[in-house]
């Protein structure tokens, strides 16, 4: 059903997911009002829209309207175009400034500013003032997300993966995605084969697409690899998940996973199929390992050290076994330390004596204590005494982007970290951990060496 009239009131919307409930006069002889709810990118109240969807009867609210998609006509009339252009959408652009647009440039005068807003200039009396401001309410129309969201809206591809493929593909984001739906999971981010190919299906992509297989044979790597909590998989074990799930032949698995090869989606070493992202990880992981630290930290005299260690044990009101002792000592000897010991060992309290002592030989440094999950994170600064964060914290994840403001342009001001529970650490997150961690000089690795 089609409804066209204006927005009136606007009762609530959600600036993440544009979920909009609003009253809508509807342009009929009665103009009726009524509530409408759906997803709506902008709201500009006293424009007309077109509305698409049906009514629906919410146990609450009563009837409602729900928008499935919509559209902003465009007036076709001087005076709808006055109007429109003079209208709150345009701020700064009175009616006197609308009529000599028309005049000047005719009744098409709103497709052609579209496709050249420079014609603009060609008015007698336009500012550069309201030259930027016609520019930028045009380009915010255009800017493609409303096209994608009136596409997709009813084909469950979530508004938070709609404003993604807007942010990485702008305003030709419909065009990249309807040439090669399945392009999403390499070149945005928080995309799976699953979501790609729901988008597929909506555009009539068939199951052997040879889009839609590439794309599965290069996803069923990665899902084999966290699995098995490996890095790479066995080409043998990629082609008969490939054949199971596709029902394809050995031949088009072998063309597929060559084509993946040379486009660098996936890497190949012996009888190994590496997932190009696992691949690059592990590289840096070595490379920056095999060189580290850049900067050593000053070396402690080991009399002093002792002496330091019967201070804190004094203070903790604790006594260090063998092998506890021999671990801290052992610390401040090594660039790279790994603590292992099952559950109840003193793993914890060996950092904390690790971390006291840190603080007293090297004041001047910063430490981050950081785990997997906030539940770790949170129990390590209560047994620690010293602030613990995720390492996702820590690197400034941002869930939209599913990036890290972290990183080698913007490195963390750390010369100590300390990683709790490591087993649960994946080598992406310890390659974007070791990324942002230029200045580091100290590393210790910490977990269940039966996990």
């Amino acid at each position: 059903m089609k409804l066209n009239g204006k927005i009136t009131y606007v009762l609530y919307h959600n600036e993440d997911n544009f979920y909009t409930v609003a009253k809508f006069q509807i342009n009929d002889e009665n103009e009726r009002i009524i509530t409408i709810t759906g997803s709506f990118v902008d709201i500009i109240p006293e424009i007309l829209y077109n509305i698409y969807g049906n009514y629906i009867e919410h146990p609450k609210y009563g009837m409602q309207f729900q928008v499935v998609s919509y559209d902003k006509p465009m007036p076709d009339e001087k005076e709808g175009i006055v109007r429109y252009l003079s209208g709150i959408q345009f701020p700064g652009i009175g009616k006197k400034t609308a009529e000599k647009i028309v005049k000047a440039l005719g009744e098409n005068c709103l497709s052609e500013l579209k496709e050249d807003i420079n014609i603009l200039r060609q008015v007698p009396g336009i500012s550069e003032k309201h030259f930027l401001t016609i520019e930028e309410v045009l380009k915010n129309t255009e800017n493609g997300l409303e096209e994608l969201i009136q596409y997709f809206n009813v084909s469950g591809i979530g508004i938070r993966n709609l404003i993604r493929l807007n942010r990485t593909y702008g305003r030709n984001a419909l065009e990249k995605i309807k040439e090669n739906p399945y392009r999403v999971i390499e070149e945005c981010d928080g995309f799976g084969f699953i979501t790609a190919d729901k988008i597929g299906k909506t555009l009539g992509i068939v199951d052997d697409d040879p889009r839609r297989l590439y794309a599965l044979l290069v996803s069923l790597a990665m899902d084999c690899c966290m699995q098995n909590g490996d890095s790479y998989v066995l080409v043998e074990t990629l082609l008969e998940a490939f054949k199971r799930r596709s029902g394809q032949s050995e031949e088009l698995f072998e063309s597929l996973l060559n084509e993946a090869i040379m486009n660098r989606s996936l890497h190949i070493e012996d009888n190994r199929i590496f997932p190009i992202s696992q691949y690059d990880a592990e590289n840096f992981i070595a490379t920056y390992l095999a060189s580290f630290p850049v900067e050593r930290l000053d070396p402690i005299d080991r009399n002093i050290l002792e002496k330091y260690l019967l201070d804190v044990q004094n203070d903790f009101q604790i006594e260090y076994d063998e092998i506890q002792t021999k671990a801290i000592l052992d610390f401040f000897d090594k660039d790279i330390m790994i603590l292992t010991g099952g559950p109840g060992t003193g793993k914890t309290t060996v950092i904390r004596a690790m971390i006291a002592l840190f603080k007293l030989i090297y004041p001047n440094y910063e430490i981050a204590c950081v785990a997997p999950t906030g539940r770790a994170a949170k129990r390590l600064s209560e047994l620690t005494d010293c602030e613990a964060t995720t390492i996702h914290s820590l690197l400034k994840w941002d869930l939209e982007t599913n990036r890290f403001g972290k990183n080698e342009s913007d490195p963390l001001n750390v010369d100590l970290i300390i990683i709790d529970e490591f087993s649960m650490v994946d080598s992406w997150l310890f390659y974007n951990l070791l990324k942002a961690g230029q200045q580091l000089k100290k590393i210790c690795i910490v977990g269940d060496e039966d996990q």
